[in-house]
């Protein structure tokens, strides 16, 4: 994740979520283990709604993305119901999730 230009952070310790700065290789922000860790998915719609995240790519456990600087090329799923999302920040100022198809 960090290669990305942002990505959510926890540091294991109970605390919360936090954008932090990546090396902005790859645009946009990166969130792991999407749907594994039950704070992730609102921690992050919240991240991209008050824009303290870019548009972000959230992946599930069991799920791999190839990446280019331009975003998303390839996906790969090592277990059925493995999914990857693009999360954006919609009109409304809502965080909108569109499963990741390639």
């Amino acid at each position: 994740v960090c290669w990305f230009e942002r990505f959510l952070f926890n540091d294991g310790t109970g605390g919360p979520m936090r954008a932090l700065r990546g090396l902005g290789l790859i645009k946009g922000g990166a969130c792991p283990h999407y749907s594994t860790e039950t704070e992730r998915r609102a921690a992050l719609h919240r991240a991209v709604a008050d824009q303290t995240m870019p548009a972000t790519h959230a992946i599930d456990d069991a799920m791999a993305v190839l990446f280019d600087a331009n975003g998303p090329l390839r996906i790969c799923a090592a277990e059925p119901g493995a999914l990857a999302y693009h999360i954006t920040r919609a009109r409304d100022g809502k965080a909108c999730e569109t499963a990741l198809s390639l």
